[in-house]
């Protein structure tokens, strides 16, 4: 069995589907995927009551660990293929790389990945 490897996924620009796809991806393989987010008090149109709302870190951009990127290119298609039998746009475009070649995230900066995957709440303004 091959070691898991840290990769950035390249989501399309749609509010807030990084959340479903790191979703998507711990669903197949549970604590794989990561989105980093912080959690801001923001008011609801036509509210004037604060609540906590997560906003990402990192728009656009999903962390996850494959085995192998044959693995991401599955799970690319399953997620996709989910999107479009919903009628929606397919959410997962690429890893993030050089060229062909996938970039793999070192372990200092999957650290601080996972540190930033645990937000907590600031306090209230």
């Amino acid at each position: 069995m091959s070691t898991l490897q840290w990769y950035a996924i390249r989501t399309v620009p749609i509010h807030r589907i990084e959340f479903s796809v790191g979703y998507e991806l711990n669903q197949m393989a549970p604590e794989r995927a990561m989105v980093p987010s912080e959690i801001k008090w923001a008011k609801r149109r036509g509210s004037r009551a604060l609540r906590p709302v997560r906003y990402t870190i990192f728009p656009c951009y999903v962390f996850a660990s494959f085995a192998d990127v044959g693995e991401f290119f599955a799970a690319k298609a399953q997620i996709n293929k989910l999107a479009e039998a919903k009628g929606k746009k397919p959410p997962v475009v690429a890893l993030v790389g050089y060229g062909s070649m996938p970039a793999v995230l070192s372990a200092g900066d999957v650290s601080l990945l996972q540190t930033l995957s645990r937000p907590e709440p600031t306090a209230q303004a």
